[in-house]
């Protein structure tokens, strides 16, 4: 297979205030709303999308490479997220040094 393009579709229970967590996290607004209840960033060539659904059982994570890991932790703690260290599964990798990672939690996408 060629992929000449990703799509990550991920159901969260209200999509407006995962929408408020994903804008803070990626510092942008959704790239693209296709049809009412979908919101569509453009992450690194990849299209991650947030639906409206319930969300699966389970554990998954989005790994984000940055360039400045430090700064990014900065930025993140700033918008009172709460980044922290984690492993090699952790969501936020800085492309230089991939064992250094950090994480965020999307609780709003979980929210009952």
């Amino acid at each position: 297979m060629q992929a000449i393009s990703v799509t990550i579709g991920i159901p969260v229970r209200d999509l407006a205030r995962s929408r408020t967590w994903y804008d803070r996290l990626l510092g942008k607004a959704p790239d693209l709303e296709p049809v009412p209840g979908i919101a569509e960033y453009l992450v690194g060539g990849v299209r991650v999308q947030l639906m409206d659904g319930e969300p699966p059982g389970g554990h998954w994570t989005l790994p984000l490479g940055v360039a400045d890991l430090d700064g990014e932790r900065e930025r993140l703690r700033g918008l009172g997220m709460s980044p922290r260290e984690r492993s090699a599964e952790s969501s936020l990798t800085q492309a230089s040094r991939l064992p250094t990672c950090s994480a965020c939690s999307d609780r709003p996408g979980r929210a009952r």
